[in-house]
C-alpha cells in the first residue's frame, strides 16, 4: 500500500483531496471522498470521487483497492504536455 501512495505522489497533484465519510463494520473500513489534481507529465487537471476500502487484520492493512473514473484520470495523463510560458 505505501507504494500506491509513492507512485501516487511521483505522478500528480493532488489538491484538495477530501475524504468525507468512513464507514466502519468489523475488519473492513470504506472511506468516501473526492478529489481534484492534475497530471505531473502533462499538467493537465482531473476531478473524481473516490472510494477506498481497507480490510485490517490485527491492527494492520492486509487489503486496499480504490474506486475512481480512471477515464478522467487516464484522459489528464494522456493529454500534450502545456508549453512552458516565457
Amino acid at each position: 500500500m505505501v507504494r500506491f501512495f509513492q507512485d501516487l505522489d511521483a505522478t500528480c497533484e493532488l489538491d484538495p483531496f477530501m475524504p468525507s465519510e468512513y464507514i466502519e463494520q468489523g475488519d473492513t473500513v470504506v472511506t468516501l471522498g473526492s478529489y481534484t489534481g492534475r497530471a505531473k507529465s502533462s499538467q493537465q487537471p482531473f476531478k473524481s470521487s473516490w472510494s477506498m476500502v481497507f480490510k485490517l487484520r490485527n491492527g494492520k492493512v492486509t487489503s486496499f483497492e480504490e474506486h475512481t473514473d480512471t477515464a478522467a484520470i487516464g484522459a489528464s495523463f494522456a493529454a500534450p504536455a502545456k508549453a512552458a510560458r516565457g
